[in-house]
């Protein structure tokens, strides 16, 4: 995936992936699958995996316009960022960001709001991420330093056009998707 982001500018503006979250409890549950798959390998660990769904839940409910494009764009991003780097960024020795974006948290909210301003096409407010989103726990310039450096390692290497958002999507919903849908049906989660 070399290629440039495609503007989506030119897509009306009532496609399905742009319309607010419509099952956030759901979603969370396969982001959070995907996420953990992402950084854990197959190997889930249920307590840290309970706490980035209740995370992801909680960013979801604290920002209701949220599309599901800007979603799944954001863990496009994460999986594109382990093809090149491993999820190894801001961990390095002397990294500035430490556990929160090793452990997907804020690498995931680094994603939504590249997602934000490149596939939605909505201005960025870092004070209402840190703010309101995340109710303090990252301060705004730590969320414009992630983006910064998560744009740099990945120039040139961003697809966040819509069909593959699309096609990402059905990918990430086939894998991880259905277990989380039969777990809800049955009153598992």
């Amino acid at each position: 995936m070399s290629s440039q982001p495609t503007s989506l500018s030119t897509n009306p503006p009532g496609m399905p992936l742009f319309r607010p979250i419509n099952n956030s409890k759901f979603l969370a549950g396969v982001c959070t699958r995907f996420i953990s798959h992402l950084i854990e390998g197959s190997q889930g660990n249920g307590i840290w995996e309970g706490k980035l769904q209740q995370f992801i839940a909680e960013v979801f409910d604290r920002f209701p316009t949220l599309t599901e494009a800007a979603v799944f764009a954001a863990l496009l991003l994460m999986q594109q960022l382990k093809q090149v780097h491993g999820l190894s960024l801001g961990v390095k020795e002397g990294g500035e960001y430490g556990e929160p974006f090793a452990s997907g948290h804020a690498l995931f909210i680094t994603g939504l709001i590249i997602a934000q301003r490149d596939v939605v096409k909505e201005p960025v407010s870092y004070e209402f991420w840190s703010t309101t989103v995340l109710q303090g726990m990252m301060q705004e310039p730590v969320l414009m330093a992630m983006e910064k450096e998560v744009r740099e390692s990945l120039e040139g290497k961003m697809a966040l056009d819509y069909q593959t958002i699309i096609k990402f999507r059905k990918d990430v919903a086939c894998i991880h998707g259905v277990p989380m849908h039969l777990a809800l049906t049955r009153g598992q989660i």
